[in-house]
């Protein structure tokens, strides 16, 4: 009995001693972060050193953590030197480094050596690298447009969490993965929440967040701020995606959790509502900024209505950061989430899209209308919305002149109905003659209808030699397209007029239009097109040919009107025998 007395007297002695610890790790540190703390050069910090970092794991609330240091990476990226050290406290053992924490402002002696920014997936300890507080510093100078190197050769650099509100499951899951190519961590979480009585600065080791999109659908990139004083501030100690100029709202952030993970451990939260200021630059080793109003079209406004399933209309009123590197990705996501929402567990569908881009470059807005667009295959959907709003990308894009987008109106209805798949199509005649009219057999479905066939007459270029040809049927968008893809010259943007006269054309989805394309090559000397042409006069022409595959496609004279709304693409390969006097040219 008294063995057993003495084993249990042991256990609760060792218990006490542990959690003694626990409790003393952060206890014997000081618990705010002092204020204009003075810098200590990275030649006074020696191995063994120990010191105290800041961040925020749950709620608003900056705790300390205890750091050691294990050693000084010489020339760890453009000839700076880093430090190495290990990190104690906060449950850190057990989550290790954190997506989130980068920024965390480190110090020894009571001095600001510089802010956590990198550590390695799958550490079994907690090691974190630090980027010197002096090269931090120089951000504040640093307003180059031109976009940095990459923030670590090694891609060690912690990621940054950017959480998403009002987006589809669907829609996550297509889109989130070109955000990871730029050091995001995305994940889903709650919208922004607001809280009015916030101060109106950050302390050193707030949680802070970057602002990429607000409203019904937000998105923000959370990390730390490892410096500030009463007109401008420092984050990350890495850079957010090697951005150069930024101009960004920026805003304190609420962590709800840190979540705890083999690969990458992440701060799970929400940013608020209430800005603090903005960003001025992103350079490689942080983000600077700003505090006061965000500057006026820094977000542009962006309204989305589309009708349900039983045909009442939602609304979306969102805005997206006014930035060429994702805007149109943004855009794209809210228009697939808000389909993909709205179709429910329905596998396809199609619906009809009209916008107007609001610029200050023209009197009038850009205007797209009744675009159709069919929700099926989720990469032909994809590369159909990429298409519906490429002009977009030619505006905030473009070499000529400034446009500056100031609004986004959508309207997105669902189709009447009235469609058609286009599934087949075949030669009636049993040989093809150039110069002469052939007839194809198009196979088309009606949504909700059985099969049909009709008929159409295709009058074939005279100036044809004998060779295998592609036939191809579609609607207007889809040619128009084509016409892109193998001509690309003739929609060479040269001026902004041209994306008005190339894009801002309307397009019938009934009319059918039917093109030739052969495997011989032509050239393209301006707008010029010369699909056919002899050896001899080939390669004279082809020396000042803008492109040796521009002109194989040839379109056939005249539209055909189809009974509804077609999509679909179709193709049938046949020969057609030249005509007698072009066959030895």
């Amino acid at each position: 009995m008294e063995a057993m007395e003495k084993r249990i007297f042991f256990i609760f002695a060792l218990l006490f001693v542990f959690a003694f610890n626990l409790f003393t790790q952060t206890e014997d540190l000081p618990k705010t972060p002092p204020e204009n703390p003075e810098v200590i050069p990275i030649s006074e910090i020696y191995e063994g050193m120990e010191g105290v970092g800041y961040t925020v794991i749950h709620g608003t609330n900056v705790e300390p953590f205890k750091v050691k240091v294990l050693s000084i990476l010489k020339k760890r990226w453009h000839n700076s030197d880093a430090i190495l050290i290990q990190c104690e406290g906060l449950n850190l053992d057990h989550s290790g480094t954190v997506a989130g924490m980068s920024g965390s402002p480190i110090y020894f002696d009571g001095k600001i050596a510089g802010a956590l920014a990198f550590g390695w997936n799958y550490a079994k300890d907690p090691i974190a690298g630090v980027t010197p507080i002096e090269e931090m510093y120089k951000l504040y100078e640093d307003t180059n447009a031109k976009s940095p190197a990459l923030g670590f050769a090694d891609n060690n650099s912690l990621q940054t969490p950017l959480i998403f509100s009002g987006i589809s499951s669907k829609a996550f899951d297509e889109y989130s993965s070109s955000f990871k190519k730029s050091g995001f961590y995305p994940m889903q979480t709650g919208g922004s929440i607001s809280d009015t009585n916030q101060a109106t600065k950050f302390l050193f080791g707030d949680s802070v967040a970057i602002v990429l999109a607000d409203g019904d659908v937000s998105m923000a990139g959370i990390g730390t701020v490892s410096h500030t004083d009463n007109e401008k501030f420092l984050l990350f100690g890495h850079s957010m995606w090697s951005k150069g100029r930024l101009r960004a709202p920026v805003s304190r952030a609420y962590i709800n959790h840190i979540v705890a993970s083999v690969d990458s451990s992440f701060k799970l939260g929400a940013a608020y509502s209430n800005y603090l200021g903005y960003t001025v630059y992103d350079g490689v080793f942080g983000v600077s900024g700003v505090y006061g109003e965000v500057p006026e079209n820094t977000m542009v406004p962006v309204k989305l209505e589309i009708e349900d399933q039983t045909f009442l209309t939602r609304d979306y009123n969102f805005r997206v950061l006014n930035d060429p590197t994702y805007f149109s990705d943004i855009l794209s996501m809210a228009i697939y989430s808000a389909i993909s929402s709205t179709a429910g567990g329905e596998e396809e569908g199609v619906f009809s899209i009209s916008y107007e881009i609001e610029t200050d470059y023209f009197e009038e807005p850009y205007k797209v209308n009744d675009r159709i667009l069919a929700y099926s295959s989720t990469d032909a959907f994809k590369s159909a919305i990429e298409q519906l709003i490429s002009p977009i990308d030619f505006f905030i894009y473009n070499n000529f002149n400034r446009v500056g987008i100031k609004s986004v109106k959508l309207s997105i209805k669902r189709n009447n109905l009235e469609y058609a798949f286009l599934n087949d199509i075949t030669l009636v005649e049993p040989r093809a003659v150039a110069g002469e009219t052939i007839h194809l057999r198009v196979g088309l479905t009606p949504y909700g209808k059985e099969k049909q066939y009709i008929d159409i007459p295709v009058k074939l270029p005279v100036n044809l030699k004998t060779d295998v040809y592609s036939i191809y049927a579609a609607n207007e968008y889809i040619y128009n397209y084509a016409e892109q893809l193998f001509m690309p010259n003739k929609y060479e943007i040269r001026s902004l007029d041209d994306v008005m006269r190339i894009y801002g054309n309307s397009y019938d989805d009934s009319s059918l239009r039917v093109w030739l394309y052969s495997s011989s090559r032509g050239v393209q000397i301006g707008k010029d097109l010369y699909p056919t042409l002899p050896p001899s006069r080939y390669g004279i022409m082809a020396k000042n040919a803008t492109s040796d595959k521009a002109a194989v496609i040839t379109a056939v004279d005249g539209k055909y009107e189809m009974p509804c709304s077609t999509l679909g693409l179709i193709k049938l390969d046949i020969i057609i025998e030249g005509a007698r006097k072009y066959e030895n040219r």
